[in-house]
């Protein structure tokens, strides 16, 4: 899946656990697991190891690095009782659901079935690139990226946000209601794939997924952003 997509997930995500911890550091974390996958992989994987992998779904897209970020935050918790680092750890687990590395074993259960297997989808990482900004959907999860971010820092600011922070909260949920109907019409072939720019239609259907537990999610953060409860 295209970044900004996963950077609205881990946000949603990030906003979900902030709603029940009351902790809106949350936020922040949540968006930085969902980013970390990529923001490692994509760089190491197919350029710095262009010549002998050239692949981008490599250590961070693993089970493994999941369990280790795991492991040390659980033990950060107990020692110091900070939750971040085990929500930055749900951000990259998602992260790789939303990759669907379950249809890449080798590499999500790395290195138990080997060494990494290389499954080309763009011929290099700029080409990867042009194909997420020319994609419309990633334009539309950058503008609601924007929305759920105005949500998460104007909350328990002064009443001059609340106006801003209403309409914000009544247009996401319709926003990403509207994505997940398109995408799964997209998934199922009823229209053409040039309106997700997503080809195959198992990423459709993912993205419909997303789309629409962020619509379900940000309604029940909206009311607690809006009451500006502590």
């Amino acid at each position: 899946m295209f970044f900004f997509f996963h950077l609205v997930v881990g946000a949603v995500l990030g906003l979900a656990l902030a709603r029940w911890r009351k902790d809106t550091r949350f936020f922040y974390a949540g968006i930085l697991g969902s980013a970390l996958p990529d923001l490692i992989d994509k760089p190491l994987g197919e350029l710095v190891l262009a010549q002998s992998l050239g692949y981008g779904r490599i250590f961070f897209h693993s089970l493994t690095m999941v369990c280790l970020f795991a492991v040390a935050g659980i033990l950060l918790y107990r020692n110091r009782w900070s939750s971040s680092l085990l929500v930055v750890t749900g951000g990259m687990f998602v992260h790789q659901v939303f990759d669907e590395m379950w249809t890449e074993p080798v590499n999500w259960f790395w290195p138990f079935f080997g060494p990494f297997t290389v499954h080309h989808q763009y011929s290099n990482l700029l080409d990867g690139v042009i194909a997420e900004i020319s994609a419309p959907s990633e334009w539309i999860f950058f503008l609601a990226l924007i929305g759920i971010i105005i949500l998460a820092v104007t909350r328990n600011r002064n009443t001059s946000h609340s106006l801003l922070i209403r309409c914000t909260a009544m247009l996401l949920p319709v926003l990403f209601g509207g994505v997940a109907i398109v995408a799964f019409l997209v998934g199922e072939g009823l229209l053409p794939v040039s309106v997700t720019g997503l080809a195959p239609a198992s990423h459709n259907l993912v993205l419909s997924a997303g789309a629409l537990i962020a619509a379900i999610v940000l309604p029940v953060y909206a009311r607690w952003a809006v009451a500006g409860d502590p």
